[in-house]
């Protein structure tokens, strides 16, 4: 009696361990609109992205959609996507996706997000679609806007004077790179649009950029003929003139050099002012402490020429003559800087 109520407490005690066991919940599957998008037709493109939040899963399509309309215009670039499905296995989708660093990212505005699922804590997956020519009319958009402002910056700031004005010129000149690509891009989606307004406008720019620069010319003061001659050469090598008799763009130097002699070296430092101007108004100013040194004083005055032409090298006109790397068209007069480089720095 007792070993037959033993046994019907451990068969009641186990039924029960049974009931209470929670049921583990089952992984959600990747679903197969993921594994195997749509394919593109002639009037929809689709992408598919995951991230560990919803948006970074759109924003994953958006870049995939992005190299998508790089690719399109590119024979020679291929994409690759792989789908990863669980721990040890994959899927591949019909177009893959590689490492984009080397595929240029494009704003994408019109998009639609068709489905978006969560796969697990922190997994999300989602599905876009985009319409060809809705996209097409957001690109050609882009193009005629930059045409716009250039024609508009031209027509606002023709009275500045030469260097500034080529500046302005050149900021147009450096969109092109942008032009180009969304061109591109717009070209391929609708390949029986005519370009030549748009063709038209990279050879404007591009003459108008030389033209500017060729009408930009320097005139050099300063009290040391070794500076001068440096500064001359490396702006001649850049593509502008330097003359006697043409003060529209003046550049200053003021050198404070000293010679000394230490451990057997010859060493030469120069306190340099830099000073722009434009139509008699300084426009900018820069200064830089320079130390040449060698075995002699020929070799030490060499050795500082060197590190003057290294330092107009690295730096650039603008930044040499203190002028903001960045010019702002709003602004008709640039705001003077005066950056100091110590000896210890060259």
């Amino acid at each position: 009696m007792i070993r037959t109520l033993f046994f019907i407490i451990i068969a009641s005690l186990t039924l029960t361990a049974c009931q209470s066991s929670p049921k583990k919940a089952s992984k959600p599957s990747t679903p197969s609109w993921f594994l195997n998008p749509p394919a593109d037709t002639l009037q929809t493109l689709y992408a598919v992205g995951t991230g560990e939040t919803q948006q970074q899963a759109v924003q994953d399509a958006l870049a995939y959609l992005s190299a998508k309309l790089n690719v399109s215009v590119s024979s020679s670039t291929q994409i690759h996507k792989t789908v990863y499905d669980g721990a040890y296995t994959f899927r591949e989708t019909q177009l893959n996706k590689q490492t984009t660093t080397e595929i240029k990212q494009v704003t994408i505005n019109q998009f639609t997000q068709l489905k978006m699922q969560q796969l697990g804590y922190e997994k999300f997956v989602t599905l876009i679609q985009s319409d060809k020519n809705k996209l097409a009319k957001d690109y050609q958009n882009k193009l005629n806007q930059q045409i716009k402002q250039f024609k508009e910056n031209n027509n606002l700031h023709n009275h500045l004077p030469g260097y500034t004005k080529y500046r302005l010129a050149h900021q147009h000149y450096l969109q092109l790179a942008n032009f180009n690509d969304t061109l591109s891009i717009y070209k391929g989606l609708k390949p029986t649009a005519s370009i030549l307004h748009y063709q038209a406008h990279i050879k404007e720019v591009t003459r108008y950029t030389k033209q500017q620069q060729q009408q930009t010319i320097f005139k050099i003061t300063s009290n040391d003929n070794d500076s001068k001659t440096t500064l001359t050469q490396y702006i001649n090598s850049i593509g502008f003139k330097v003359a006697h008799n043409k003060p529209t763009n003046l550049i200053k130097l003021t050198n404070q050099i000293k010679h000394t002699n230490a451990e057997g070296f010859s060493i030469q430092r120069n306190h340099l002012q830099v000073q722009f101007y434009e139509n008699n108004h300084q426009a900018s100013g820069n200064t830089l402490n320079l130390k040449g040194q060698g075995l002699n004083k020929q070799q030490a005055k060499t050795n500082l020429q060197a590190k003057l032409k290294a330092k107009l090298t690295t730096q650039g006109l603008n930044q040499f003559i203190g002028l903001n790397l960045n010019l702002n068209p709003a602004n008709n007069r640039t705001h003077i800087s005066q950056n100091i480089d110590s000896y210890n720095d060259i």
